[in-house]
């Protein structure tokens, strides 16, 4: 029962920050969650996401509090940013920080990343491997040559 009503009040609460904040290149919300102890694991949480620079440049975060005694910390501080190197999209430089409360093992409370991403979206499995139309074009012009 408490999660049910934690989602309603989430719910609500980004009805009203819709309204409040009308934002076309950010997207502002809130999360609470319960855990299995209902409101004593209670997780508060702000999300934030948007693009700035002609699009070019997407942020995405998560920022907020949890009362639960298992947890690393009480803070949730998740980041991403994705600067789109073409027009299309399909190259990206990616930086993240991500809380790792999910690994009990590590000594770390976050992990951090920086790297560059190739992303491609497909209809058909034979879009995706797109190299081998590359691959029978070079081999054809070689035989002509």
């Amino acid at each position: 029962m408490p999660s049910v009503l934690a989602s309603t009040l989430s719910g609500q609460l980004n009805n009203m920050l819709s309204q409040i904040l009308n934002y076309s290149n950010w997207n502002i919300g809130t999360n609470l969650s319960t855990g299995d102890k209902g409101w004593t694991d209670l997780e508060v949480e702000g999300l934030l996401s948007g693009q700035l620079l002609n699009n070019r440049l997407l942020i995405n975060g998560n920022f907020g509090y949890r009362d639960n005694p298992m947890a690393n910390t009480n803070f949730i501080g998740d980041f991403q940013a994705e600067w789109l190197l073409t027009r299309s999209g399909d190259i990206r430089l990616k930086a993240y920080n991500e809380t790792n409360d999910k690994y009990y093992t590590r000594t770390n409370l976050t992990t951090q990343g920086f790297g560059i991403m190739y992303k491609k979206d497909f209809n058909k499995w034979n879009e995706l491997f797109f190299w081998q139309n590359w691959i029978k074009k070079g081999k054809s012009k070689n035989k002509q040559q």
